[in-house]
């Protein structure tokens, strides 16, 4: 195999909504769609069509068609909540959720905007505006809204969560610890601000720090299995794997150790199991991993989001045993089945990583370039996180089996990626885009190009700069080093 399962499991833990999707706000949310189905049936016997318990009752299911892959019946949903006239504010609100669901960021702002007019002292909608906002990559103009629900609202928790996150992501440290530090003070039993310190601080590439907050986190909730859950991605994040896998392997058991897993715990018992399984490729356990997703998706609707997550598991341990076109064949289906943009890439993606573990070469190569082109689809021009981390973790794969043109052309994808703001981009983000343009400069030294290659280097030294983050800085002055010995005339 051409990769290390350690290194993928630990990209996967990073970026992948299975984890992220804990540090979020539980809002009563069915957890299938036969649950979801069941409550706005009940809700609508009882209350009349404007009323907002059943508009809220709307939105939730609207969120689980989305997740399930209905999205028609989403889009019905999202037609009843506007459908009253005059509006009414949670319908505008939920509605507003729901097209950031459907990733359409620039409606969902209008209608949270729509909601403040209605209410403009709750707190909620400059909340969900600061959302759709982040999801159109204006970042600081999200801080702001943020701010405001938190002025609104002074004694709730999740504001001042939701902006340190906001305030992290622009490397904007100390401020975004003052939040987190308000938000304990509120309500110190909450897990979100461990949660969410740990997370962005594993991005920031803190990960001592991110190990120490999911280790109190872990001591004050001894029998939680999100807890140790938690943890085990930070134990990944400091090459601990056989200890994560382990405290993933207990976390399974405390979410099965009471008979079949309820409505109530179902999706965090995916989210553990999905981690366990991904153990499961890494230590050559295939056989077991398949079994570990057909468990899953035996309870899941076909092609549904969780479903596709289960899919990849079941996928990579099939090629691993010499089933690359049985996988194939299955990621194919599911491909023909969804058509969001960001679902398309996941699952051009999957049909990219095949190949690798065959050490199929060429195949490796012309799946490469179907994702990037993936990646040009209008729909995720603000995707930010993709647009740049996916065209360097390819380059870094094609380079490492001698395909340096093909590379240098994934490097360029993510480093012009045009509505890419490099000042509303997360300090992660940010450190891989400065990342791409020395890895640009090296291969343009590298053939003689030695004025290119100083373009490259002049853009890397202006984006450290603009950050003055010294890990990029101390990237920017070794690359520098190294240049300086291929075009020593280039390099001042």
């Amino acid at each position: 195999m051409m990769f290390s399962m350690a290194t993928v499991l630990v990209g996967v833990l990073l970026a992948s909504p299975l984890w992220a999707g804990a540090s979020r706000e539980h809002r009563g949310q069915p957890t299938s769609a036969a649950e979801a189905d069941r409550i706005l049936a009940e809700t609508e016997r009882r209350l009349p069509p404007d009323h907002p318990d059943l508009l809220r009752a709307l939105g939730r299911h609207a969120g689980v068609m989305v997740q399930e892959n209905r999205v028609q019946d989403a889009e019905r949903d999202l037609d009843r909540l506007l459908a009253p006239k005059p509006s009414v504010y949670e319908g505008l609100l939920e509605a507003s959720r729901v097209l950031l669901l459907l990733e359409r960021p620039d409606q969902a702002l209008a209608r949270a905007l729509d909601a403040e007019r209605l209410h403009p002292d709750s707190a909620e909608p400059p909340t969900a505006a600061a959302e759709a906002l982040k999801a159109l990559g204006r970042r600081e103009e999200a801080i702001e809204y943020l701010r405001r629900a938190v002025e609104l609202d002074p004694l709730s928790y999740w504001p001042r969560i939701r902006l340190g996150e906001a305030l992290r992501s622009v490397a904007r440290y100390e401020e975004a610890s003052k939040a987190y530090a308000e938000a304990k003070a509120i309500d110190p039993a909450q897990s979100a601000a461990y949660i969410s310190v740990g997370y962005a601080s594993m991005r920031a590439g803190e990960e001592r720090r991110a190990l120490a907050e999911f280790e109190e986190f872990a001591r004050l909730n001894p029998s939680n299995p999100m807890a140790l859950h938690h943890l085990a991605a930070a134990l990944f994040s400091v090459q601990r794997s056989s200890e994560a896998c382990a405290l993933l392997k207990r976390a399974v058991e405390l979410h099965e150790s009471s008979g079949p897993v309820q409505a109530a715990g179902w999706s965090d018992w995916v989210h553990t199991k999905s981690a366990y399984g991904d153990c499961q490729l890494m230590e050559k356990r295939f056989e077991e991993a398949i079994q570990t997703s057909l468990d899953v998706t035996g309870s899941a609707p076909k092609y549904s989001e969780r479903w596709l997550k289960f899919l990849k598991l079941r996928a990579l341990a099939m090629a691993q045993l010499g089933r690359s076109a049985q996988a194939e064949q299955e990621v194919q289906a599911a491909l023909r089945e969804r058509g969001r943009p960001r679902e398309r890439v996941y699952l051009k993606l999957l049909l990219y990583q095949l190949p690798q573990v065959q050490g199929d070469h060429a195949a490796t190569v012309k799946a490469a370039g179907e994702v990037l082109d993936e990646l040009e689809n209008p729909a995720l021009k603000n995707h930010c996180d993709e647009r740049i981390r996916l065209p360097l973790e390819i380059g870094v794969a094609l380079e490492a089996i001698g395909a340096s043109r093909e590379a240098e052309q994934a490097y360029r994808r993510g480093a012009d990626a045009p509505s890419c703001d490099p000042s509303q981009i997360d300090a992660h983000l940010h450190f891989q885009l400065v990342s791409l343009h020395l890895r640009l400069m090296r291969l343009a030294g590298q053939r003689g190009d030695c004025a290119g290659a100083q373009q490259h280097r002049a853009k890397a030294v202006e984006l450290a700069a603009a950050r003055g983050h010294e890990p990029e800085l101390e990237a920017v002055r070794q690359a520098t080093e190294a240049l300086r010995r291929t075009c020593p005339q280039s390099v001042r």
